[in-house]
């Protein structure tokens, strides 16, 4: 198992996009396709009772095979739709262990805020601000929730957000390069999130840029109502991929003499 990942200094994490958006150019037409397929199969499952698990573990899919792809194309810089899956099958059991490893912050987090939301709306009838009928009413309907909220102040709804964010950022660094740590290193679920959660932290300023550029492709995402995604989605995909192969320089031995997975070159990084 790897034991380390290399400190970046903070305006890599700008480079990591660069460097994503070189690979992209290689075949973006393929891209498009794949992220296309995923954009429609996605909208098709909403339509589906229980939809959204079947979505879940598809984004997992996906995710991998979009790393895979990465790490083949900076190799040979040819798009093979084989590399896809390569190692899917032997690893699906770490894998979707690990998924939900990772999301175990966030899910204490909604629950922690959760609680800490009905103690505030609870309090509020105890002291007639809001009514008991109010309370019933909401049935799990957004708008009727969020109007109760607004009899709050800021400040007493912080702890809730602040919970939320810290637990939902935890889970971020936890599944930030976990996947390609359980496929190159052979690393338990568990380490490949220790792992992870560690390489973010100790790289927190070039994650922290990353970061905003992608909120940034987001952004313009939405507001393109998911068009901008057919070149987003792959884009921080694969700036991720370069951002692993920077951080965890070693890979497994094995995968290395298959030719399966080298990471990128390195030239352009400074001396550690």
């Amino acid at each position: 198992m790897m034991q380390f990942s290399r400190n970046m200094p903070s305006e890599r994490g700008y480079q990591w996009y660069v460097k994503g958006f070189d690979l992209f150019k290689l075949t973006p037409l393929a891209f498009g396709i794949l992220h296309l397929t995923y954009w429609v199969l996605g909208l098709l499952l909403a339509k589906v009772p229980m939809g959204w698990a079947v979505g879940l573990i598809l984004a997992v899919i996906y995710s991998f095979g979009y790393w895979n792809l990465a790490s083949h194309l900076s190799i040979t810089n040819v798009f093979d739709w084989k590399k896809i899956f390569a190692p899917f099958p032997d690893k699906i059991g770490k894998i979707f262990l690990f998924t939900v490893i990772a999301v175990i912050p966030v899910a204490i987090g909604l629950m922690g805020s959760g609680a800490y939301l009905s103690y505030l709306l609870y309090k509020a009838v105890a002291a007639g601000i809001i009514s008991n009928t109010d309370l019933t009413d909401v049935n799990f309907d957004a708008a009727k929730f969020m109007t109760l909220m607004n009899q709050f102040s800021t400040i007493e709804m912080i702890p809730a957000v602040v919970v939320f964010i810290c637990c939902a950022l935890a889970t971020g660094a936890m599944y930030a390069f976990g996947s390609p740590l359980i496929i190159l290193t052979n690393s338990t679920p568990m380490e490949a999130a220790n792992l992870s959660f560690k390489a973010c932290v100790n790289n927190f300023g070039a994650v922290f840029r990353a970061m905003v550029i992608q909120l940034v492709l987001l952004i313009i995402t939405n507001v393109t109502f998911g068009w901008a995604g057919i070149i987003a989605a792959p884009l921080m995909i694969l700036a991720n991929h370069v951002a692993f192969t920077e951080m965890f320089p070693i890979v497994d031995e094995t995968a290395v003499a298959n030719q399966d997975f080298i990471p990128s070159s390195q030239s352009d990084l400074p001396p550690s």
